[in-house]
Formats: structure tokens, sequence, C-alpha cells
């Protein structure tokens, strides 16, 4: 068993945000192709998963951020398992410069659907071989229930439409696209002067192609909370909650 896994990734142009650093979206997208490449080696990956009609979800994910990659940099993203427990199998991340200092850690549940019902599945035939680190923790704490305020005041943007650009193998939206488009409804000029330090996100439900939705949000000062809601249920798809601090 391959215990845990370091990748090394070149910051590119078609990875940042306005500001020349490494956008949110796309650093997630380092720490799950790092957690894929991992089970991969550990073979029960997405195409042994697929032979038993099965796939990974993301359920919840928690990043805190201490220092952002800027423009032409590398990082490395480290990723282990840790003990699962009843459904939810735990995933933690370190990412480090090449100078091996931390500028992030993550910590992160995941579920095996079925393919058919997509609904959970017990884990058990995979738990024996999870290649786990129990006392290992990049958090210590399990990523947390993100709540809506009930008394707040929120904003509604404008109907949005799930596209084919935006579905992936799983033929539903990529998990990485509803945090681009929680972090689209943040005020431009409140981002330009702020910076992300902490993102949690709680994965309720699956977006498919042609799914018309809304995203509601509620901001507290430098802490933003939204909801994206599908429209034709009122179904909540994701719930998303966001600090940040003056430049």
């Amino acid at each position: 068993m391959v215990e845990s896994l370091k990748k090394t990734y070149f910051v590119g142009s078609y990875n940042i945000n306005h500001k020349l650093q490494l956008s949110i979206d796309n650093l997630l997208m380092f720490m799950q192709e790092t957690a894929s490449q991992h089970i991969d080696l550990n073979h029960f990956g997405w195409y042994e998963l697929q032979q038993e009609h099965q796939f990974w979800v993301l359920a919840k994910i928690e990043v805190n951020i201490m220092h952002t990659a800027a423009w032409n940099e590398s990082i490395q993203v480290e990723t282990w398992g840790k003990k699962a427990e009843l459904l939810t199998l735990y995933r933690d991340f370190i990412i480090s410069d090449m100078q091996d200092n931390t500028i992030a850690t993550a910590t992160s549940s995941w579920l095996i659907l079925d393919t058919d019902t997509h609904k959970p599945i017990q884990p058990d035939k995979y738990i024996q071989d999870f290649p786990s680190c129990p006392h290992r923790n990049a958090i210590e704490t399990k990523p947390i229930k993100v709540v809506m305020p009930t008394n707040a005041p929120y904003t509604e943007s404008e109907e949005r439409k799930v596209y084919i650009s935006d579905i992936d193998m799983n033929l539903h939206a990529n998990n990485t696209h509803y945090i681009r488009w929680a972090i689209d409804e943040i005020p431009f000029e409140f981002a330009k002067k702020h910076h992300l330090i902490h993102i949690a996100v709680n994965f309720n439900s699956e977006a498919r192609y042609g799914d018309k939705f809304k995203i509601k949000t509620a901001q507290n000062d430098l802490q933003f909370t939204q909801q994206i809601i599908r429209i034709e249920d009122n179904s909540i798809l994701a719930q998303i909650q966001t600090t940040w601090q003056q430049d």
C-alpha cells in the first residue's frame, strides 16, 4: 500500500486569478488530482470502481490558506487517507512550497455512490485495503458543517445553468465548478482588496446538465456564506463558506 502521495504542480497562466495568484478552484483541482492518483496506486480508483458500478464523490472539504502560490511558482501537494467511519472515508492534504514550507492545509470526507441509484454504499470492501495514516492530521477536526445564517440579509444571483463544460466523467457538474460559481458571486470590489484564507464546502446533491440554479449569498464582514440552489425542486446543491483577509 502507498500510504501517502506527494505531487508537484506548476502554476501556469491558466491557473491564476486577477491577482496573478493560484485560484482556489485550481488549487482544489490539484488536490483532487493527487487524491485520484493516490487511490489509483492503491487499486480502487475510478476505473476499478466503475467495474463495480460505483464512483467516488467528495462530500465535504475544508481548507486553511496561509499563503497563496503565485504565477510561475511550483507547489507540492501531499495527501493521505485517514480512519473511515460508517459510510465516510476521510482524507487530508498539506500544500507546501518548494522549500517545504506549508502554505495550506485541508481535510475532506468522501463517499462511494452506486452508479445506478446514486446512493452511498458501505465501503467495507475497501476499508481493509484503504491506506490510512490515522494519527496524522493536517487539520485536527473533521470538515465543518456549513450553515446559512437565518437572520442575515442576502443577495440572490440571476438564474444560471449547468453546461456541457461543467460536466465531468461521472456525468454531473464537477465539484470545483460549484466553488467557481460561488466565488463569481463575491463582489469584485471586495475581491480586489482581500484574499481568501479559509473555505469550507458541503456538497449535498449532484448538479446535472441542464439544471438551472441560483446562488444565495450572505455577508458578515469578512465572511461569506452561500447556497447553490436548484430551481426546479429548490434543493440545496452545495453550501460554501469563505473567510477573507484584507490585503
